[in-house]
């Protein structure tokens, strides 16, 4: 009997992360992924069986959305100074095709306290699905995949073509100018041309769709948050800067205002490179 691919998804019981269970059903049941919750544990005072009890609750609360798939869960222990590190320590031995991760918007110094989205995202190498409360997965329908001329750009591809196959998904090819040269313009054109002739020998259905503007963020976003069906694949670099923690960087500007999903693949290292 072959063994089920993984599908982790990170969470603290609060609503956010059971929100995100909630919408990780909808893509294990697309893909028939075994759904594996993780769980940090920093009260050495609560029992297994307390957390069996919440996990069995947790999952008859989804009713129907949960029927058929496999749920599995992990109880990690550790210190509040380390949640993440042992997170994707825990997710490096699940091996899974993809993370699931809620998040909230967190403003002022509270960017700087405890776990958040950034953090998980630079400690794992696997792909990592980020979504709000208001967010959802279940009814997507495209995969939005922004090409700039940046060095990065391209690293999601083989993952994002991937994703659009496993979920049944249109792949949206969203080659955007920015603020480009003639010179960047004959390169881009080369740069799509060559990944439209990879979409042709995969076959995930697929359309072109040009856009052109000054900055990149503004152009996707206006772009990709007329849908809400979708869900948008970027690479968030794999080693930001130190300065990055006091500055509104492209990555969190990404993350706050963004209003689908995001399907996020860390530059340099990632498995899934092209």
């Amino acid at each position: 009997m072959n063994t089920k691919y993984k599908l982790a998804v990170s969470v603290d019981f609060k609503d956010t992360s059971r929100h995100s269970f909630s919408e990780s059903l909808y893509l294990a049941r697309r893909a028939n992924l075994e759904v594996v919750i993780i769980h940090v544990n920093t009260d050495p005072t609560r029992t297994e069986a307390e957390f069996d009890k919440i996990i069995t609750e947790m999952i008859l609360d989804q009713g129907e959305a949960a029927e058929g798939i496999d749920i599995s869960y992990r109880i990690i222990p550790g210190e509040k100074g380390e949640i993440v590190e042992r997170l994707a320590r825990t997710i490096d031995q699940i091996d899974p095709l993809y993370v699931v991760v809620g998040y909230e918007i967190k403003h002022g110094m509270e960017r700087f306290i405890g776990p958040n989205i950034r953090k998980i995202i630079y400690e794992t190498k696997y792909p990592v699905i980020a979504l709000k409360n208001m967010e959802t997965l279940k009814e997507l329908t495209t995969l939005f995949f922004p090409l700039t001329l940046d060095q990065f750009s391209r690293q999601k591809t083989n993952i994002s073509i991937k994703f659009c196959k496993d979920m049944g998904l249109k792949f949206h090819l969203l080659p955007l100018r920015i603020n480009n040269t003639k010179k960047d313009n004959v390169h881009q054109e080369i740069i799509t041309n060559n990944l439209i002739k990879k979409l042709e020998e995969q076959h995930p259905e697929y359309v072109v769709e040009w856009e052109e503007g000054k900055d990149e963020v503004a152009v996707l976003l206006d772009k990709t948050n007329e849908d809400n069906t979708g869900l948008v694949s970027v690479v968030f670099e794999s080693s930001p800067d130190f300065l990055d923690n006091f500055r509104t960087t492209r990555e969190e500007r990404l993350l706050q205002n963004t209003e689908d999903p995001l399907l996020i693949v860390k530059s340099h290292h990632s498995p899934f490179m092209y």
